[in-house]
């Protein structure tokens, strides 16, 4: 990850409407600038400000009498109104106003307090907060969008508990608050997952002490990092900390981030995922000795280690006037951070509202394009490649490159052409700056005289049925030497078993059986003379289950669509039993070799298909996504859910090639076609999962086939003949 760099106030705003004003929450409205919340004399309180937070228009809601509790949180709905979460009269309540600020309802649902809202992919709105009882519970309440109640459910983890925070995910909502097992044990950080009909689905409390959970971001791996505050052993008040969580709740690992001052009292409210990677975790910092308190930023890396740290001060000195409190915090669309509060001036002025926005961080130089494809190359020696890469500065500064070729500076400019004459290892490095970011980009070329073009089969892990024959061969070899006098070396060895490789075969073809399941690696060695190279086979031999359907194991479908799963077994014993589940319940009724499965609810699911006989079982299981179609209209269904090249047919190939691959729908991709000297002759992105190359102009021999799609990427060989 890039060196993070260090925001900086771009500007700071309070708000005084002649009576006592706090800022609880922040949001970003689509069509730009900020919606706030909070009280106004005891009265709710909208305020619509523009990007430079100029107030746009303010309004206060609620009849003379009314208790208003806190406002803690307000979104935009999807047709642009404003939905605030709050406490009227000591009751869970929700608001909902036009663009403009006009009431259109004003609902309560029983005693409690709200502390946030979303509103979820199927259109309606979720609340959360608490639930006064015997002692407190969590509780979460589904309504549409007339504010009326779909269902309302209360969580008890066992003990007193509150929840502060959700984020919707696949198969349901994540959410984090504090809890306690039994009625002596401390508060600690609860984690818990519903799925969309409230049902929990699991729930983990993590002991790191008294502490509590105020924000969550997903992870790029599927896990969930979570933040809030919590007291360490060591310090009578509270820190930052930063938990990673994996996708089913259980804490992989923790990081605390200690205040550099004993008399502090630190609480992270927000965690957000910035563009420049890492994590920002956002919150308060008070100094109970100064009596005073900042908007306080911890920058991390994946991994949780601290980048460095930050206190944002006004620079005219307004916030030692008062006593100030950050309630919440947001990422703008600018990636840009603003946080909201309150300052508690002396008397006789009160208590006004604030508004903090930070310049948001330089990103570094975008490399949009390179040739070649593949970083990582084998070539002949005196070979000659041709190197390029195009980038954009996503500041629309001015770019500079610098080629190297093992270290020695070879080209500025955006292109450069390298012969490679000794052999071994080289790298050919170019490194682009906007003069104060700078990113590069690394080929790893090995110049050797003698290695495999081309094996058969092309695909390298290889499942088979017991019984299976499989024919290997290694069909071209590129080297400077006579190829007449090849010779080649064939070896298999059990990997599950501690037993020597065994020596099958020394023609440039052989023959296997697999009569027993396991794993086995096979090993194609061609010499000559002194020089040699290899290829490794990985065969997986299957035991009970032949044969499935879909042959794809991770698919995405849309809701309702429908699939029919099915296993074959390898042998026709009448003592077989099927057996299906689906999200790891059984499926009553369901003992056939198929079965047939409706996806209507959006999210991750499971299907599992088991055959067993009173000796031996086997199972496979599918991962289903189901999803809305895209934008474009196209449904990902009609792409595998998994990343790579899946066929490339025939192979060797004399006129077309068939290329089938499979795309995962979190980022654009391109497939290439090149041969060994870099010369590009197919460079495609609208990708829709199966594309033909038409090589009637091109010369036979090697070309590389390589699919790229953000940080993966797979490149294969197929031979040209003609």
């Amino acid at each position: 990850m890039p060196a993070l760099a260090q925001n900086q106030i771009d500007w700071i705003r309070f708000y005084d409407m002649g009576g006592q004003e706090q800022i609880e929450d922040i949001y970003a409205p689509v069509d730009g600038g900020y919606v706030t919340c909070g009280m106004a004399d005891a009265r709710l309180w909208i305020n619509r400000v523009a990007d430079d937070g100029r107030v746009i228009w303010s309004r206060t809601y609620g009849e003379d009498g009314a208790r208003i509790g806190n406002v803690w949180a307000i979104i935009e709905s999807e047709n642009g109104d404003f939905l605030v979460g709050c406490t009227l009269n000591g009751e869970f309540s929700a608001l909902l106003v036009d663009a403009e600020g006009e009431e259109i309802w004003w609902n309560v649902y029983g005693g409690g307090i709200c502390h946030s809202l979303i509103e979820l992919k199927s259109g309606e709105f979720l609340l959360l907060g608490h639930l006064n009882s015997a002692y407190r519970l969590g509780r979460m309440v589904q309504i549409d969008g007339e504010g009326e109640v779909l269902w309302d459910r209360s969580y008890d983890p066992g003990g007193f508990c509150d929840i502060y925070f959700m984020r919707e995910t696949d198969g349901g909502v994540v959410a984090t608050g504090m809890a306690r097992r039994g009625p002596d044990g401390p508060l600690q950080v609860w984690f818990m997952k519903i799925n969309l009909r409230g049902e929990m689905l699991w729930n983990e409390i993590y002991p790191i002490g008294p502490s509590c959970g105020r924000g969550i971001t997903a992870t790029f791996d599927g896990g969930f990092a979570i933040t809030g505050y919590h007291t360490p052993p060591n310090r009578q008040y509270d820190n930052f900390f930063l938990i990673y969580a994996d996708a089913d709740g259980e804490m992989q690992w923790m990081e605390s981030y200690e205040p550099e001052n004993e008399s502090s009292f630190e609480q992270g409210w927000s965690i957000l995922a910035p563009q420049s990677g890492g994590y920002a975790i956002v919150g308060e910092s008070a100094d109970l000795q100064a009596r005073v308190s900042k908007l306080k930023m911890v920058r991390t890396g994946f991994d949780g280690v601290e980048a460095w740290r930050r206190t944002f001060d006004d620079p005219m000195g307004r916030f030692m006037r008062g006593t100030i409190r950050f309630w919440s915090v947001i990422r703008g669309q600018d990636n840009s951070i603003l946080g909201v509060g309150t300052i508690d001036h002396p008397v006789p002025m009160g208590l006004d509202g604030v508004l903090i926005k930070l310049i948001p961080e330089r990103l570094e130089p975008l490399i949009l394009y390179w040739e070649p494809q593949d970083t990582n190359l084998i070539i002949l020696p005196e070979t000659t490649l041709r190197f390029l890469v195009r980038a954009v500065d996503q500041q629309n500064d001015p770019l500079s490159y610098l080629w190297t070729h093992d270290r020695d500076t070879v080209s500025t400019d955006t292109t450069v052409e390298i012969t490679f004459n000794d052999l071994g290892w080289s790298q050919v490095l170019c490194r682009v700056s906007d003069g104060r970011n700078t990113v590069s980009l690394r080929w790893q070329v090995l110049v050797d005289d003698f290695f495999i073009v081309r094996a058969t089969p092309d695909i390298l892990d290889i499942p088979l049925r017991r019984g299976s024959e499989l024919t290997l061969s290694i069909d071209s070899v590129a080297t400077i030497l006579d190829p007449i006098a090849l010779e080649y070396l064939w070896f298999i060895s059990d990997v599950e078993a501690i037993v020597d490789s065994q020596l099958i075969g020394t023609a440039s073809e052989v023959t296997v059986q697999f009569n027993r399941p396991g794993r086995f690696a096979l090993n194609g060695t061609a010499y000559i003379a002194d020089l040699s190279d290899e290829v490794i086979w990985n065969v997986d031999v299957r035991g009970l289950i032949w044969s499935y359907g879909p042959d794809d194991e991770n698919l995405t479908v849309a809701p309702g669509d429908t699939i029919r799963f099915r296993i074959v077994p390898s042998d026709d014993d009448p003592e077989m039993r099927y057996e299906w589940q689906y999200d790891r319940l059984p499926v009553p009724g369901a003992d056939s070799a198929s079965i047939l499965l409706r996806f209507d609810d959006l999210g991750a699911h499971s299907v599992t298909g088991r055959l067993s006989n009173p000796v031996e079982q086997d199972l496979v299981r599918w991962d289903v996504m189901v999803v809305e179609p895209d934008a474009a209209g196209r449904e990902w269904s009609s792409l595998p859910a998994q990343f790579g090249l899946l066929s490339l047919h025939p192979n060797p190939f004399n006129s077309a090639l068939t290329v089938r691959f499979g795309l995962v729908q979190d980022s654009p991709g391109r497939l290439t076609i090149h041969d060994l000297s870099g010369r590009e002759y197919l460079n495609i992105t609208d990708l829709t999962g199966t594309t033909v190359w038409d090589a009637a102009s091109a010369a036979p021999g090697l070309y590389l086939v390589r699919l790229q799609q953000g940080d993966r990427v797979e490149t294969r060989k197929v031979v040209l003949l003609k």
